[in-house]
């Protein structure tokens, strides 16, 4: 089996340069300076910490696969997102920036901050339908998901006050 390595269109996130990592080594630039003159070295740990936090949180790039969406965070962080695990797609255009949510059968909807929604949101859709034609039986609704079979629940359905 052939693994394909070029992802079928990708984007950058919408915000080139993360401030709060620009704001964190400040801080922990200001308490390496403290630590040297004899303070303790909460500022250095704090922003070194959130750099990091933020570092391996905040995506970069969004790539679309023929079977995959793919957020990479910071190296070496990449998050997969199997189509077969995708409900739908859903376009909010607020009064804030418009946002691609992606809403996955199992697992928290994952919110897209692509630079170029519209066209991102149109090769992501074309993406899973593609995958959806080729693989139709992996196709499933929540509601098939979450059907509990009627043969599983007891006769006394726990009312005979037993724990």
């Amino acid at each position: 089996m052939e693994q394909q390595t070029q992802p079928l269109y990708w984007d950058k996130h919408r915000i080139p340069v993360n401030l709060t990592i620009i704001f964190s080594l400040l801080v922990a630039v200001y308490g390496l300076y403290n630590f040297i003159q004899g303070a303790g070295p909460l500022l250095l740990v704090a922003g070194l910490g959130v750099g990091a936090y933020s570092w391996f949180t905040n995506p970069r790039q969004y790539w679309i696969y023929p079977d995959a969406l793919v957020v990479v965070y910071g190296s070496p962080r990449t998050k997969v997102l199997s189509f077969s695990n995708v409900s739908h797609l859903e376009m909010r255009a607020l009064a804030t920036p418009d946002r691609l949510r992606v809403w996955p059968y199992q697992g928290r909807r994952i919110v897209l901050l692509a630079r170029d929604p519209d066209k991102f949101n149109e090769e992501l859709q074309q993406a899973l339908d593609d995958y959806r034609k080729v693989n139709p039986v992996l196709e499933a609704t929540s509601e098939e998901v979450e059907v509990i079979p009627p043969n599983s629940v007891s006769a006394d359905d726990g009312r005979n006050g037993s724990d």
